[in-house]
């Protein structure tokens, strides 16, 4: 109730916050620098008469230098002997140290910085003119051959080894800046192998697809608050087709290491993110962190480039150390868990359990997390979420390849298998109280990592709700004692 509740509050929160702006996105406005059409991943934004464009794709297709001062939020791009400085906020650019009043100022809007057009082409010295929704500017400075999208976007993507660094906002103001690298491409057999000796449940691909495995590292570099994690989520990398179209997620459990991680500043992780791909899909890409709109991100090419000799030698060779280890460290876990004494240890049962169910119309797969409580505001020890996949529970919802006695019959089926695993742990840990159930959620804006839906199935616990009215609010995970298994409807959405 409280995430449904903070969730209609954040996505009124941001309603407000564009009340009385006259920003729009100008879809229809061509921009063409010395002859030749210039597209942006981030598209260009009218405010208050002014053409505002993304910051570093624009000084970049000038052929400037550019460089941020996160601790000033200034931006400063050099070509030749001329410097244009802009600051967040501020209606006062500097050239060449000179003070310019500004009409708009510049600034981040969903997580991208944003300057304006015509001041800093004529701050370089280049011509601006606009006619019939068309921008050209002209310039001796930059030949046409030296225009190229930057290196991270749609039409440059990264490459194996590339350094992007990538700046970051949530929708609380909180700033994150990160070098991001692809390490590794597996594909086929050996991604596969892999992918099956990481967890015995992992579903095979179907007819026509096979598997991509793509290992990423993140630092954390500078956070605007050195207390705030940044959330690194595996699902936030998404793979999109040679003709442009997204993937659905595969749902399995990775191969060690895990790229999924919470990190401070100074932090890093590093590990692998699974995807599916049609067989005949040589050349994929991989984004992460685009905005619901599609727009932006951080792009990497999905794929090896053979055209490289020595980096194909490498690759071949880091993918045969990276399988032996796979194996070493499948090993080494082979042996089943029957003693559970910590939060880990469930997890691991659980995989090895109850990763996946046959039904009646098909196979699916589970992924799990557990939280431990910390807070005597909190009843239970552990939550068991056992995230599902979602295209298997939308068949189940909405889909006419099946009859509704069929849709019946599985969700018996859903519903027997969580009572079963309740069951089970409850026997295991008979002096933990324990809330579980199936579980899935995503954001509206994934870019600005707001507005959370979430969804409960078949949620159960081994404890009775204490009665917040009566119990004292520091007394309530001491009130609760373990009992029997029950279910818990009170969060739960009609299957």
């Amino acid at each position: 109730m409280y995430k449904k509740f903070l969730s209609v509050f954040l996505t009124i929160l941001l309603i407000f916050s564009f009340i009385g702006s006259s920003q729009t996105y100008a879809n229809n406005i061509t921009i063409i620098i010395n002859g030749q059409n210039v597209t942006f991943d981030q598209q260009p934004i009218i405010k208050d008469g002014t053409t505002l464009v993304p910051m570093r794709a624009f000084f970049e297709a000038l052929g400037a230098k550019v460089d941020w001062n996160q601790s000033t939020q200034t931006v400063t791009g050099t070509r030749d002997n001329t410097t244009v400085q802009l600051t967040i906020g501020s209606k006062i650019g500097k050239v060449n140290g000179q003070n310019h009043a500004l009409a708009v100022e510049a600034q981040i809007i969903n997580g991208y910085t944003y300057i304006p057009l015509r001041f800093v082409g004529e701050a370089l010295g280049d011509e601006v003119n606009y006619s019939n929704g068309v921008i050209t500017i002209n310039s001796n400075k930059a030949p046409q051959d030296t225009i190229k999208p930057s290196l991270g976007s749609r039409k440059n993507p990264a490459g194996i080894d590339d350094v992007i660094n990538m700046h970051t906002e949530t929708f609380d103001k909180r700033t994150f800046d990160s070098t991001i690298i692809l390490k590794n491409i597996i594909r086929g057999n050996d991604a596969w192998k892999m992918v099956s000796n990481a967890n015995m449940f992992n579903s095979k691909p179907e007819d026509g697809y096979e598997i991509i495995l793509a290992k990423f590292y993140i630092k954390i570099n500078k956070s605007s608050n050195e207390d705030a994690q940044f959330d690194l989520d595996p699902y936030n990398f998404i793979l999109v087709s040679s003709d442009g179209k997204d993937y659905d997620s595969y749902i399995c459990v990775p191969p060690s290491p895990n790229l999924r991680a919470k990190l401070y500043q100074g932090a890093s992780n590093e590990g692998w993110v699974a995807f599916k791909v049609k067989i005949n899909d040589l050349k994929p890409l991989i984004v992460y962190g685009k905005g619901y709109d599609g727009s932006g991100g951080v792009w990497f090419k999905g794929y090896t480039d053979t055209s490289d000799s020595n980096t194909t030698m490498s690759i071949n060779s880091n993918t045969n150390q990276t399988i032996v280890s796979a194996f070493s460290q499948q090993q080494n876990s082979d042996a089943k868990i029957n003693t559970i004494n910590n939060a880990n240890d469930l997890k691991t049962y659980l995989e090895q359990n109850y990763s996946s169910l046959d039904t009646s119309i098909g196979k699916t797969s589970f992924k799990f997390e557990i939280f431990e409580n910390d807070s005597v505001l909190i009843p239970y020890d552990y939550w068991i979420a056992t995230e599902f996949d979602p295209t298997f529970y939308y068949d189940i919802k909405y889909s006419i390849k099946y009859t509704d006695d069929q849709k019946e019959k599985v969700k018996e089926e859903l519903k027997d298998f969580q009572e079963k695993l309740a069951k089970d742990i409850i026997s295991k840990l008979p002096n933990k109280k324990i809330q579980g159930g199936y579980y899935y959620s995503y954001y509206r804006y994934p870019n600005l990592q707001i507005d959370l839906v979430s969804f409960y199935y078949y949620s159960w616990t081994n404890y009775d709700e204490p009665d917040i009215l009566t119990t004292d609010m520091k007394k309530i995970y001491e009130s609760t004692k373990p009992s029997t298994f029950r279910w818990y409807t009170l969060l739960d959405e009609q299957l």
